[in-house]
């Protein structure tokens, strides 16, 4: 070989590696270009997309891929990309790494050649894939030891393998443009969390504010500002209240002292108040529930002021309305009542007529005359009932020292009488160390009558040939206690509970009415009851009332 020979040898060695050379600065310089064009504005997808192109274009190859295994891509369905026939490829876009096969990679990070040899076993399977679907060379893509992902191209349009130049070349570009993709993945990942949190709030139905520890607007949702907006017409867009002072916020002349209020709860360190607030325009009144709390912020090294309004505006006016109506519903029910209640008061004169009757019969004046002056206070008890619809609010007591026993004892003379209650076997336990108590008794009468009523009516309802009432009274502590017992067909559990609570009834002909006022009057004595039922053998009812009260 001649010297000119060698010298030629030697000079094409040095254009072939110029070559090398200038093929990486370009591909280095392209690479540059790209992650200065997503600097500004890191799309991470369409960060990918264009990385595939400049590799596919750097290596003449028509198919390139990305798998990423960054956590939460695969959730997304975006964990791989393609170009050429890789793009939108079913089997392509099922491609998983699984454990070992991430760390065997971020081991020997390194290149490899699809078909080559030394693939580990536990790659196997993915390397069979990849040189099913035609793939060429793989490189793993490793940031601060942990695997993004790998890179993947096709076969070279020209036909020809790939040099180890080029798969060092690869391994350049890839190592390049991997701590670039990771970033840009990063602040895609907090550009999301954020717009994903900002779509919570903007769907929240109540307004929220943030204020940072200078009290200055640093969050607002559209709830929060169509709000204002509606005591600021000039309000044009959210961004216009960034950075506003709590006082530009909720303006004085508007809001009263709402934002001192606010200022004055995190000075005082009132971690948390809750209340209702008013707005006054000159057009209307609106009213809002409102909260305030603070949390703590490690990114600006103090605490943030959060406060979030309620409109309840019309929630209010529509309970006024249903407080209006509720009031108008009560005198319904009590003028309602007045067939039922009399009924009950024309049974006791009735059944002291009879009485009477019996009394004159034998001879018995005294009777007769005692009887009758009792039917004059059935009377009075009648006026005095109708003359209380008159204020259908509040059921009006006259109380005065009684004994429970005594108004029992007066009530069972009028009504065992009744044809209701000729079949039916009343009986009485009634404690005779009983204490008196402040009651009205016309009104205990009344509450008498309806339970003996209702339990005669259970009685025949269930057909029962030995019907049986029974009353006992008994005192514990500072209480006294009245059972009403029967052996009728009981009460559906379901009915139970609404007992002495809402108008209701299990009668053909009945309306629900008297346990209702029975309610009323127990809440005017401070008293309670207890229901024990059971289907097919009867109910008790169990009252009790406090020896001590006090009648407003």
């Amino acid at each position: 070989m001649t010297s000119n020979e060698t010298l030629t040898d030697t000079q094409q060695l040095i254009l072939s590696g110029r070559r090398s050379l200038d093929k990486q600065m370009l591909g280095l310089d392209a690479l540059s270009k790209l992650a200065r064009q997503f600097s500004n504005k890191p799309e991470f997808y369409q960060l990918i997309e264009v990385l595939l192109l400049t590799l596919s274009g750097q290596f003449s190859v028509a198919d390139a891929f990305a798998l990423l295994h960054k956590p939460g891509l695969k959730e997304a369905q975006h964990g791989f990309f393609g170009t050429g026939k890789y793009r939108n490829n079913p089997k392509m876009m099922n491609l998983e790494l699984n454990d070992e096969q991430c760390r065997n990679m971020i081991s020997r990070n390194e290149p490899k050649v699809v078909s080559g040899e030394n693939v580990p076993d536990c790659c196997r399977s993915f390397f069979d894939f990849l040189e099913e679907v035609d793939a060429e060379i793989i490189c793993p893509m490793v940031n601060n030891d942990k695997l993004l992902g790998v890179i993947g191209l096709g076969k070279r349009v020209t036909g020809k393998a790939f040099q180890p130049e080029d798969i060092d070349l690869f391994h350049t570009l890839v190592n390049t443009i991997t701590p670039f993709v990771a970033s840009s993945y990063h602040f895609w990942e907090i550009a999301t969390l954020n717009s994903w949190y900002l779509s919570i709030l903007n769907n929240v139905e109540q307004g929220v504010f943030v204020f940072d520890a200078a009290n200055r607007l640093s969050q607002m949702n559209l709830t929060g500002f169509y709000l204002l907006k509606k005591f600021n017409n000039g309000l044009i867009h959210p961004i216009a209240l960034r950075n506003k002072t709590i006082d530009e916020v909720f303006p004085k002349d508007c809001f009263g002292d709402w934002s001192s209020r606010f200022m004055r709860a995190r000075v005082e360190k009132r971690l948390r108040f809750a209340e209702s607030m008013v707005v006054s325009t000159e057009n209307a009144e609106s009213i809002y529930n409102v909260r305030v709390s603070t949390l703590t912020n490690d990114v600006h090294s103090g605490r943030d002021l959060i406060v979030t309004l309620d409109d309840v505006t019309e929630q209010r006016a529509s309970e006024h309305r249903l407080y209006d109506l509720e009031k108008f519903a009560e005198k319904g029910i009590m003028a309602s009542s007045i067939s039922h209640e009399l009924n009950n008061h024309l049974g006791l004169i009735l059944g002291g007529a009879e009485l009477a009757q019996v009394a004159l019969a034998k001879g018995n004046t005294e009777k007769a005359i005692s009887t009758l002056e009792k039917l004059k206070d059935s009377v009075k008890k009648i006026e005095r009932f109708t003359a209380g619809l008159m204020n259908y609010g509040r059921i009006h007591t006259n109380m005065k020292a009684a004994n429970l026993n005594d108004v029992i004892t007066d009530v069972l003379s009028f009504v065992s009488i009744q044809k209701k209650f000729a079949r039916i076997e009343i009986t009485t336990m009634l404690d005779s160390r009983l204490p008196s108590i402040n009651m009205d008794v016309d009104q205990m009468s009344q509450l008498l009558l309806n339970l003996l009523n209702n339990a005669a009516d259970a009685i025949l309802e269930a057909k029962r040939e030995n019907g049986v009432i029974s009353l006992e009274t008994s005192s514990a502590g500072n209480e006294i206690v009245l059972s009403v017992s029967d052996n009728g067909v009981g009460v559906n559990p379901e009915i139970k509970e609404k007992l002495f609570k809402f108008r209701l009834t299990t009668k053909e002909n009945g309306h629900g009415y008297g346990l209702k006022a029975c309610a009323a009057i127990i809440d005017a004595h401070s008293g309670s009851v207890d229901i024990d039922s059971t289907l097919g053998n009867g109910t008790t009812f169990r009252f009790t009332f406090p020896i001590e009260h006090k009648h407003a």
